[in-house]
């Protein structure tokens, strides 16, 4: 998929003369902000249907004569390639269920994102937070950190960098065995965790409103089957 070049008869006089450019629009990874969607250049130069390919879609190409205003501009004959793209993914239970979740996942969201703004904290640091609260008085290994934590982060390490030197958490060798560090909660992480609980509570409260406990209970269920088999 190097772009859209003329059939082989004219590749070859192009070739002659010297100029060898891709028409209507060069290399589809040099698009790759289009994929998916109709070329907006379409309407004005009167091809239509003109996609940028995924992966998952099937390609259909076709070679047309292509309007004057593509030759002019080429400089070259007047025949393009039109690249269409058919959805390959039906409509399907299963896609519905990813569809409404991506749905659910960005308007929750939302809500906590302005309430650790405030506190000017990130949820990853919050769910540490959470992690080590709730393993008091004993510290938490970086690796059992890296297991727990909802959102997978790259560098656990530097996460914890940040906290401490924020005065949120502390880090000291295990004296059971010097190779492994633990973290522990400084007073000033253990209040705004506590902090946070009671709003936290009232957003997911509000959030789910519309359903009943067993709706909630039945839900949770459901997700958590979907992830972990």
């Amino acid at each position: 998929m190097a772009g859209w070049f003329p059939p082989r008869e004219a590749a070859d006089a192009t070739r002659s003369s010297g100029k060898r450019q891709p028409l209507y629009g060069g290399p589809v990874s040099a698009q790759a902000e289009l994929r998916g969607r109709v070329d907006p250049r379409a309407g004005s130069t009167g091809v239509a249907g003109v996609l940028v390919a995924s992966r998952s879609r099937r390609r259909h190409r076709a070679w047309v004569e292509a309007p004057n205003a593509i030759a002019r501009a080429t400089n070259q004959c007047r025949w393009i390639r039109i690249e269409t793209v058919l959805d390959d993914i039906p409509d399907s239970p299963s896609r519905e269920a990813y569809l409404w979740l991506v749905r659910a996942h960005e308007a929750l969201v939302g809500e906590f994102q302005a309430l650790f703004r405030h506190e000017k904290i990130t949820p990853t640091q919050f769910n540490v937070l959470r992690i080590l609260i709730q393993a008091e008085p004993e510290g938490v290994s970086c690796s059992r950190i890296s297991r727990e934590l909802i959102h997978r982060v790259p560098d656990v390490t530097r996460l914890l960098d940040r906290m401490e030197r924020n005065g949120l958490i502390r880090r000291e060798r295990n004296p059971r065995d010097r190779r492994v560090v633990l973290a522990f909660l400084e007073e000033k992480g253990r209040q705004l965790c506590r902090r946070l609980y009671q709003p936290i509570a009232a957003v997911h409260a509000g959030q789910f409103s519309a359903l009943s406990d067993s709706e909630k209970v039945q839900l949770a269920r459901l997700l958590r089957k979907a992830v972990e088999e």
